[in-house]
């Protein structure tokens, strides 16, 4: 019985390592890219074109902003702190996806939209996939990879914890090893507790 589990357990681990692996691989380095920028964040290009979109000139400015989105058939963020307007009616906002950015421009006195959007660089797209922003998004590709990602942290996690096991039931031959665990565990858990105290 005790070899059966043995054996379960062992190729669970190997599979929940590979099945995750790929995903921990661009987690790993877009976490280095974030910090040391191998890739540019920056925009790689703009186009700036104009719509007519009729629209109620008594809509609030959320629900301008909702209208036009939906009109434009752009699935992304609005940030209700992005919007600006004056007294002439000049409305801007800003339409957020994890590699564009759409500025939109209008009037309530005209039906004409501006619009630039931006594109952004391989950089961008690898913080937008490390910090999951496509989360929320009505984008069936985008929660594809929201539902992997989280499949793969619950695939990770089993794999630490059979990785544990199996070295302890088996692998352990002296005390550095204990030592290492110990300690890398240890450099985590106060990592946390830190932040969790000082914010």
């Amino acid at each position: 019985m005790k070899k059966k589990v043995f054996i379960f357990l062992y190729y669970l681990h190997i599979y929940s390592g590979l099945f995750c692996a790929v995903y921990l691989f661009i987690a790993g380095f877009s976490a280095l890219n974030i910090q040391h920028h191998f890739f540019t964040e920056n925009p790689t290009d703009t186009i700036t074109y104009t719509k007519i979109i009729p629209f109620d000139r008594k809509l609030k400015a959320d629900s301008l902003a909702k209208y036009i989105v939906q009109r434009l058939g752009v699935e992304g963020y609005t940030a209700d702190w992005d919007f600006w307007e004056n007294d002439s009616g000049k409305f801007r906002f800003q339409i957020y996806r994890p590699a564009r950015q759409f500025d939109v421009e209008l009037n309530r006195n005209s039906d004409l939209i501006n619009i630039k959007e931006i594109h952004f660089g391989i950089g961008t797209i690898m913080y937008a996939l490390h910090r999951n922003l496509s989360v929320g998004l009505d984008d069936n590709l985008l929660k594809i990879w929201s539902f992997y990602g989280q499949l793969s942290a619950w695939f990770a996690i089993i794999a630490v914890l059979t990785s544990i096991y199996l070295w302890f039931k088996k692998s352990i031959r002296d005390r550095t090893e204990i030592f290492i665990v110990v300690i890398s565990g240890l450099f985590s858990m106060s990592y946390m507790i830190y932040i969790w105290l000082i914010g």
